[in-house]
């Protein structure tokens, strides 16, 4: 996320086509494009995941609203 805002603050655009993925943090960047373009699956996404889930609840409710908060403030739909 601190790469995707580093690219909105330098007013930058970002581009995804295949043959190269982009997953996980690398989509978190991408969002961060003013002007954004991805073809077709080119871009993926991955599920969290905790090994204590009663231990890690709040930090998983935590770590779900950041990114849901970055989403919006990236004219993402966090949907």
């Amino acid at each position: 996320m601190r790469f995707g805002k580093r690219i909105r603050s330098l007013g930058l655009n970002t581009l995804q086509t295949p043959p190269a993925q982009c997953d996980a943090a690398c989509t978190l960047a991408f969002l961060g494009g003013v002007s954004r373009f991805a073809e077709p699956g080119s871009l993926g996404v991955n599920s969290a995941s905790f090994v204590d889930a009663t231990a890690d609840a709040l930090g998983g409710q935590k770590f779900v609203a950041s990114i849901t908060t970055y989403l919006i403030e990236m004219g993402a739909d966090p949907g």
